[in-house]
């Protein structure tokens, strides 16, 4: 019989809340909804809040003409899927085992940007399902998007 476990992150930003990051329940993950934000509440506004391998990948130094807005998305997008990895990684799991993924986008017209981000960390053969939605605002106010979760982990029942 399966019951639902709360997972306590130990490697990924665990944010101060009033609910649980992580539920497993069996073999499936619910991770709740994720904004580029550490644990002292500050959050990511750009490349420089990035580590090195971060910067690298979004080759930050290339991308300093790139409108302050869209560096902005950028960031905050690989912040979470970081953070999302380190999640599933604690849990057991690997970015293969997600199933599906529900993002929220404060404005629409940086979809290319997320999308652009979100694929560096997938095997194209293993991509989730993905919902996008526009919002007009989220929690915290600075956040421009937000992610949330569901993944099967295999030999976890």
């Amino acid at each position: 019989m399966w019951k639902k476990e709360i997972i306590k992150p130990k490697t990924a930003v665990s944010h101060p809340s009033t609910c649980s990051n992580m539920v497993k329940v069996g073999p499936f993950l619910f991770i709740a909804g994720q904004v580029a934000m550490f644990e002292d509440r500050t959050m990511v506004t750009g490349y420089k809040d990035l580590d090195e391998e971060g910067r690298k990948k979004l080759r930050a130094d290339e991308n300093l003409g790139a409108h302050f807005r869209e560096e902005k998305v950028a960031a905050q997008t690989y912040h979470i899927f970081t953070n999302i990895k380190k999640l599933v990684e604690d849990a057991g799991g690997t970015m293969d085992d997600l199933i599906s993924l529900r993002i929220l986008l404060c404005d629409i017209n940086y979809f290319p940007v997320v999308e652009r981000v979100r694929n560096m960390f997938y095997n194209p053969d293993k991509m989730p399902i993905i919902t996008t939605m526009a919002v007009t605002a989220l929690c915290p106010p600075d956040a421009l998007l937000e992610i949330e979760a569901e993944a099967f982990i295999p030999g976890q029942e």
